[in-house]
């Protein structure tokens, strides 16, 4: 775990400090780390897993409950990344749930665009466990905006030749017609290297 997530993950706990539900401590668990003890080190080792699970477990209500809250998307943001950051795959289905969530981004050009959807940018950090999950979910919609989001997951995650050898093998096998020309249709923007559809963006 990097200094950058500790930071924001630390940022995050000291509301649920406010809140009574963290134990204090922190810095004297890092300490314990460099313990010449081993049940000392475990003990903080335990500790530090502990507070993580409960970082994320704020990360999923905040995204549960405030998704849909337009005062509260930057908050709805930065718990999501954090999710992505910490590598979280149990949260893949919320995150591809949240799949088109959009934040303003300013001064935004088409190619930073993706950065308004943080819920891409977590799934795409969290790796492979995203893949399946996010193709499914484009399958079952002709949303344009969904096929795109899937298409730069796919890209990212697998690179253009996997990204189309993993769609080709999808598609031979599923039988539903509908569902298979949109996956063929994903599968070929790969081929082709060109988005489905231009991602939406702000200008300043």
């Amino acid at each position: 775990m990097n200094a950058t997530i500790l930071l924001t993950l630390t940022a995050l706990l000291s509301v649920a400090v406010s809140r009574g539900t963290a134990t204090d401590g922190s810095e004297a668990r890092e300490q314990q780390l460099w313990s010449e003890d081993r049940e000392e080190r475990n003990a903080a080792a335990r500790a530090i897993l502990a507070q993580r699970a409960r970082a994320v477990s704020q990360c999923a209500q905040i995204v549960l409950t405030m998704a849909g809250n337009d005062r509260r998307k930057e908050t709805v943001r930065t718990a999501i990344e954090l999710l992505g950051d910490l590598r979280f795959v149990k949260a893949v289905p919320l995150l591809v749930d949240n799949l088109t969530f959009r934040v303003h981004w300013p001064a935004m050009s088409p190619r930073r665009a993706l950065r308004q959807f943080p819920a891409v940018e977590a799934l795409i950090e969290i790796g492979l466990p995203s893949v399946a999950p996010v193709v499914t979910k484009a399958e079952e919609t002709d949303d344009e905006l969904v096929l795109t989001l899937a298409y730069f997951v796919v890209q990212r995650v697998l690179g253009a030749r996997l990204g189309v050898a993993y769609l080709r093998d999808r598609a031979a096998q599923q039988p539903d017609a509908t569902k298979r020309g949109r996956l063929e249709r994903l599968q070929n923007a790969l081929e082709t290297q060109e988005p489905p559809a231009p991602l939406p963006f702000h200008e300043q």
